[in-house]
This record gives C-alpha cells, structure tokens and sequence, in this order.
C-alpha cells in the first residue's frame, strides 16, 4: 500500500516538475549579491527587472535570486534607503541560463542621481553552461542577411543543411528531422515526419539555441540535438520596425523578383499587460539556379502556330479514311533572363504573444503563431533536380507543395511563497 502510494506521488511530482524544466528553455534566472563599498553585505535591499513585476530582496549574506526573466536585453537595478540607486543597462539574459549580477551600493545621506552601468550584451560563455550549446541572439540574426531561421541555424557548428528545397537540416550527422524543437519551451514537432514545419520570422526571435551534446535526460525526443528557439515579448516602451526589400528594379538577369516585408511592433497595453507582434511576407518569380540554367535557352507553347489537316482511318466505315485537324503549337524564347518558368514561391509568418505580470513576479502568457509556405516545383529541374527530366510541355506534370502551421499556447507561473532563500511556484 505504501509502494503505490509513493509511485502515485512520484508520478504527480514528475507531471509538476516536466513543465517547470521546459519553461526554463525560455526564461533566465539572475542571481548575485548586493555589498556596500566596504564589502559587506546589505541586507533587505530591493532587486528588480525595470519595467517588469519580477524581483526579489537579499538575505543576510546580500544573496538574492531571480527566477522566470524572459530572454533578451533587460535593465536590472537594486537600491536601498540610505544608498544609492544602481542600474545595469541593457543586459544580457539567455535562455536557460544563470546571470550573476552583483551590485556594490554607495552610501549617500542626501539624494543624489542614480548609478547606471551598461551591461554585458554578448557574453562569451555563460558561467553555467555544462553541454555543447551555440546562442544565436536576435540581434545578430537582424545584422545577418538572412530570410529564415533555418539559414541562421545552418551557420552554426556541427549543423548542415541536407536539402535546400525540402528545408532540411542534420546536427550531427543525424537525419533530418531527429532533432527536437522547441518553440517558448513548447515541443513542436510533426509526429508523422518527426520535423518541425512551423516557420518563425526572423523579427520575432529573441534567441535561438542549437544544442549539440551533453543535454539532459528531460529532452527524451530529441536524438541528434536540440534546436530551442524563443520568442520576443511586449517591453516597457512601444517600439516597431518596419522594413521592404525587392530585386524587381535590377535587370531581370539578376533577379529572381523577389520582395519581402518585415513588421514588428511591442509594448505595454494597460499596466502590467504587455503585447508583441510580427509579420513577415515574401515571394519570389523564380527560384534561383546556377549559371548553366542562367545560359540555357528555354522556350515555351505560344498558342497555336497552324492547324495541319491528316487523313486517319475511318472508324464507321472499314477502307474508307476521314479527314481529322492537328493543331501544332508555337513556341517561343522564355525572355526572362536567369529564372525558371513555373517555379513562383511565397510565404508568410505571423506571431503574436501577450503577457500579463501580477503579484511578485507571477505572469500569464498567451501567444499564437502561423506560418505558410507554398511552392511549385520548376517543370525544368523536375523532381529529381536533374536536367532531363522535364515536364515543361506536360502542365498536367505540373507540381508543388503547401504547408500551414498553426500553434497556440497558453502559459501560467504562480508564485506561492518567495523569499530571499527560497521559492515555490507552479508553472503550467
């Protein structure tokens, strides 16, 4: 009777802790100590996330700890009555990671302006990191000239792409698709191919973490790596980008008519509600090719040229023969410099995330993500990719392919009891 009491306990605390491991693939957590210039320790003084409800007070060692801070760039500070406030700008915070923050306060007996000290935005190695793990932040993918997550992911050591058209990749000499991917710490995955099929845009990623050894048993999907990919949130101030770019006004030699939009935009809504949102749109006439297609003359059907007028044997009368019209087609040159005929693509991402913040550091997240990718396979390369096998003069031969992802989630972190050693929460 005792044995299955505790499996039954042991199961229920396994179902709490799971999604408290994932939720940790998202959010960051913030530890140090407060001291004064003498290098004691201050006890009771306040650490907070500026702009946010996430914070905490030191013990009588000047030890704090911030659990649950979403990724990205955020400005930290600690004050004290009778010292002087001190702000960390803009630092760093990495997903699944421990930033060791420490304050030294000035004593001050009457007002005086505030400290404020630019943070770490790149740090080189996180103090914590024990596995094989490369952190791509969102700035530097906004600075790489890439259209896709999956072209940033591709940079990274021991990732390769195994096929351009079919948006393939391999960690480790895996195949594709042994990966897991998380999205916010939510696994996402078709369990039909075992690949991810949702597209984010890339001005909407915060992080995005390539996981090549040493994780965790708690990753029990994931064979080859893991790919942790986390999303932007609302800040403190509304702020937007928008961004256009197209080829169509270079000579149709060079271009492919490709064009795409990007829009993002963030903020506070009323008090502690927060939103953010992003898009993106893009298409392209052709798809690109190397030189040898570029040189090849292609032509194609140009209504019809003539009308050619064959005697065929009677099918009423035996011996006698009828008279039956054959149209011959035109053809003509496929004036469009590099790109192929019937090989137009688009596609389209959106992103939505609304975060609400109450009491000391608990929040509620909802977010909603889509994403659409069509294209038409090119009758010139056929599906082998090869020369030869051609369908350009078949349109019944004429093929392509459409995926749409939608995902929604919906996130709860409540804190039951936080103190300067301690903290208990549920997170589901």
């Amino acid at each position: 009777m005792h044995t299955a009491v505790l499996r039954r306990s042991c199961a229920v605390l396994a179902l709490l802790l799971a999604p408290v491991a994932l939720r940790a693939q998202e959010t960051g957590k913030i530890e140090g100590r407060v001291l004064d210039q003498g290098g004691q320790p201050i006890v009771g003084a306040q650490v907070v996330v500026v702009g946010t409800r996430f914070g905490n007070i030191t013990n009588p060692q000047g030890y704090y700890f911030i659990n649950n801070v979403p990724a990205g760039l955020q400005d930290i500070q600690s004050q004290f009555i009778g010292y002087q406030t001190v702000t960390v700008r803009q630092q760093r915070i990495l997903a699944g990671q421990t930033l060791t923050q420490n304050f030294t306060l000035a004593q001050a007996a009457v007002a005086v302006q505030a400290i404020e000290v630019v943070g770490e935005r790149a740090p080189l190695v996180p103090r914590d990191q024990v596995g094989s793990k490369n952190i791509v932040t969102g700035e530097t993918v906004q600075q790489l000239p890439a259209d896709n997550v999956r072209r940033v992911l591709v940079l990274q050591p021991g990732v390769v792409e195994t096929n351009r058209r079919s948006s393939g990749i391999s960690i480790r000499g895996g195949r594709s698709g042994e990966e897991a991917v998380f999205v916010d710490g939510v696994l996402v995955r078709n369990f039909g191919t075992g690949a991810s099929n949702l597209t984010i845009g890339t001005n909407a990623l915060s992080e995005a973490d390539v996981l090549t050894g040493g994780f965790s048993a708690q990753f029990g999907d994931a064979q080859s790596g893991i790919i942790n990919l986390v999303t932007r949130s609302g800040g403190s101030r509304w702020s937007g980008a928008f961004s256009a770019q197209t080829d169509e006004m270079m000579p149709k030699e060079y271009s492919l008519g490709l064009s795409r939009g990007e829009l993002s935009i963030g903020g506070p809504i009323i008090g502690s509600l927060k939103f953010f949102g992003a898009a993106t749109a893009q298409g392209q006439r052709s798809i690109n090719v190397g030189k040898l297609y570029r040189d090849l003359p292609i032509y194609v059907t140009s209504g019809i040229d003539t009308t050619v007028s064959l005697p065929v044997a009677s099918a009423t009368v035996p011996g006698e023969t009828d008279i039956r019209e054959v149209q011959i087609h035109g053809y003509k040159l496929y004036d469009e410099g590099g790109r192929l005929p019937f090989s137009n693509a688009d596609q389209f991402t959106l992103d939505g995330k609304l975060n609400y913040t109450y009491g000391s550091g608990s929040q509620i997240v909802f977010a909603a993500k889509g994403s659409r990718n069509q294209a038409r396979q090119s009758p010139i390369l056929g599906s082998s990719n090869l020369p030869g096998n051609s369908t350009l003069y078949d349109p019944l031969g004429y093929s392509g392919a459409r995926t749409k992802t939608q995902l929604f989630m919906l996130g709860l972190t409540h804190n039951f009891v936080r103190s300067a050693e301690s903290e208990l929460s549920l997170d589901l």
